[in-house]
């Protein structure tokens, strides 16, 4: 954050700002939103021309120890949000694609542009895409929030857990003020990207979900 506010005197003439995550306006007093509200404040403070980047959800989350393992070991992909849930799953290239274009048009200054997936998909229509790009058939189960938590316990450490799920009972009580979708086409007119599909990013990735081969 200090960095932002001392931006302007190191001659900074416009700043694109990845929020990593929705953003709520108004404060909750839950540390992940506020601390998005803090920033934004801190970029207001230093003077520099901005444009904030807001994406819903990261593809690479399907990469975290709570999904990654199920999808190599039993063709599985569980994730702690339930099956009717729609979400608009970003690749982080694309989302840093969107940085890098909105440093090209100062005219955005002061916009706070929200980027999401092109589709809205819910946890088994997430699930065909990823089969897609895989070659094999994968299935989707919402995953207990128990189960989650004790995943990030496993991988993180002991207590890792209690703040993952907060924030995911956070979410689901909040869904209509926490943005996870949104009609693309208007900001790719602003940003022009070339989308990853969810399809192409499971391709991409295809290495990170095959079992491996036990060598005789």
């Amino acid at each position: 954050m200090r960095n932002a506010v001392e931006a302007r005197a190191a001659g900074v003439k416009l700043i694109a700002w990845n929020s990593s995550g929705p953003m709520i306006e108004e404060r909750t007093g839950f540390p992940m939103y506020d601390l998005r509200l803090d920033m934004v404040e801190a970029l207001r403070q230093g003077g520099v021309p901005s444009i904030i980047i807001q994406p819903t959800v990261y593809l690479e989350n399907l990469l975290g120890p709570w999904t990654q393992p199920n999808i190599v070991e039993r063709n599985g992909l569980t994730y702690p949000v339930a099956d009717d849930a729609r979400l608009g799953w970003i690749a982080s290239a694309d989302v840093a694609a969107f940085v890098v274009a909105a440093l090209a048009q100062p005219q955005l200054a002061g916009q706070k542009i929200v980027v999401s997936g092109m589709r809205n998909l819910s946890g088994p229509e997430l699930a065909q895409e990823v089969s897609a790009g895989l070659g094999r058939e994968i299935s989707y189960r919402a995953m207990p929030l128990e189960e989650f938590g004790a995943a990030l316990d496993k991988a993180f450490g002991p207590g890792a857990g209690q703040g993952g799920v907060a924030g995911y009972k956070f979410q689901e009580e909040n869904r209509d003020r926490i943005a996870t979708w949104v009609e693309m086409a208007p900001v790719l007119e602003k940003l022009p990207v070339q989308m990853t599909s969810v399809s192409q990013w499971a391709a991409q990735f295809a290495p990170a979900f095959s079992p491996v081969e036990v060598q005789q």
